[in-house]
């Protein structure tokens, strides 16, 4: 929590208290969980473009850290956490799933290809999982590196299709490198 002053006309703004709700203790330390925020990071900011308060999106985000901070097994995370952000973007994948594709441009499964950017076979398989995860299950996910990798660049996409301006993250090459 911040209070500042804050006036329209100046340059120069003035912090006059913080309080810090929650103390980080594994993320700085950790080299995985601090690839992850790295590129997590990179995300959000290309992403996010609102400037009004949005408190649901704030708590996702306050929740998934803290989740991310005080567990080990994380592997999955930034999938996960990149699935749940696209609820408070707008344009969450539908939850009927019981179709043969899924269509990255719509956002929604069908059995029928509407365009070049589906997903199909393992792909929809692992997706379907990934959709159906909160965090009391994450850890469950059977990912290995393939899947992993696979599933990231798929959601990168869906961004990209859907964000306008999305930028495919820098960091992407780093945090591929560590999960190898």
């Amino acid at each position: 929590e911040i209070t500042a002053n804050y006036k329209e006309n100046r340059t120069l703004h003035f912090i006059q208290e913080v309080t810090l709700n929650y103390a980080y203790s594994t993320i700085s330390i950790n080299v995985v969980k601090q690839t992850i925020v790295m590129f997590l990071s990179e995300v959000l900011s290309n992403a996010l473009r609102e400037e009004e308060t949005n408190i649901n999106l704030y708590s996702y985000l306050e929740t998934a850290l803290i989740w991310l901070d005080t567990h080990n097994k994380t592997s999955n995370f930034h999938l996960f956490f990149l699935m749940n952000l696209t609820k408070y973007l707008g344009f969450y994948p539908e939850k009927k799933n019981s179709s043969l594709y899924f269509d990255l441009e719509e956002g929604k499964f069908s059995n029928h290809i509407k365009s070049k950017n589906y997903i199909s076979g393992e792909n929809l398989i692992h997706f379907k999982e990934l959709l159906g995860t909160n965090f009391d299950i994450l850890n469950r996910l059977k990912f290995n590196k393939k899947i992993r990798q696979n599933m990231l660049e798929i959601l990168i996409q869906y961004f990209e299709l859907h964000l306008s301006g999305f930028n495919r993250p820098k960091s992407l090459a780093i945090l591929k490198a560590v999960f190898e």
